[in-house]
């Protein structure tokens, strides 16, 4: 199968094509280094396909597509304080950079598209756990980009038929993580103690905090290769703030069985996860 992969010299990015790579399938890499590093790639490089340009250019967009079956869109202007300072440049490049995306996977017929949406769609709400039915109330631009990127794949999965899924992700932390944000950074120092007596991993949820032995590397293609569902408009689905702690499952986004007849849906992922490289 052939991924393509936006933003993947960056955190998350890298990890999932260090995996996709690991499973043997063929990877696209698009990212203009505004934010990750082709050092991150270090491992892969060698084995992927590496586009150097945005996401808003369209025509290196669609090139990037060629042949595409799976699409992992993680490209984004990430950061709520610099969307505060300068919300033009998040609309540009989170909305307008997204919908080139989506036109792109849907002009080369692509499977499936895996969104990479937030959890700064709760807004401020109070209410603990988070779950898709909570009416969204962004409070920060880069909150309002993030969700209209989830309507933009609503709506083309109604209109156009072009499957897709969004996960809201909270904080991630883990192998290549620059501690720049807080609580990413702060949760290795937490569970480095618990690492040190296992081969653990610490994911931080709104209500507990859990172990595991699962590799966050994991997550993205179950729904990407789901059966594709007849018809369509756009779903939300709940599930426990653990149940999708990995890369590898997000990998699996891509490629898993839906469980309802629309074309696009909306999953929570876990609170805080964490990456680890396999043993």
């Amino acid at each position: 199968m052939r991924y393509v992969v936006t933003g993947g010299a960056g955190f998350i990015g890298s990890n999932t094509v260090d995996e996709l790579v690991r499973r043997g399938e063929s990877v696209v890499v698009l990212d203009d280094l505004s934010a990750g590093k082709e050092d991150n790639l270090a491992e892969s490089r060698n084995k992927v396909s590496f586009i150097k340009s945005s996401i808003n250019d369209i025509e290196a967009v669609r090139r990037s597509m060629h042949e595409a079956d799976y699409v992992i869109h993680l490209a984004a202007r990430t950061s709520v304080p610099r969307s505060v300072k300068d919300p033009l440049e998040s609309n540009r490049v989170n909305i307008e950079g997204t919908l080139n995306v989506l036109m792109a996977a849907r002009d080369a017929k692509v499977k499936r598209i895996v969104l990479a949406a937030s959890s700064s769609a709760y807004g401020e709400t109070p209410t603990l756990p988070k779950v898709e039915t909570m009416q969204p109330n962004p409070i920060s631009p880069y909150g309002v980009t993030k969700y209209a990127c989830e309507l933009y794949g609503q709506v083309f999965g109604r209109v156009y038929g072009l499957q897709n899924v969004s996960l809201r992700y909270f904080n991630v932390f883990g192998h290549g993580r620059i501690p720049a944000r807080p609580i990413p950074a702060y949760c290795p120092n937490f569970a480095r103690p618990f690492s040190r007596a296992a081969n653990l991993w610490c994911t931080a949820t709104a209500n507990k905090l859990a172990t595991s032995p699962t590799l966050t590397t994991s997550s993205r293609p179950r729904f990407s290769r789901a059966k594709p569902p007849p018809q369509a408009e756009g779903f939300l689905t709940s599930a426990p703030a653990s149940a999708f702690p990995s890369i590898k499952r997000l990998i699996c986004c891509a490629k898993s069985a839906a469980t309802s007849s629309q074309q696009s849906m909306t999953r929570r992922e876990t609170e805080t996860f964490a990456i680890q490289k396999p043993m």
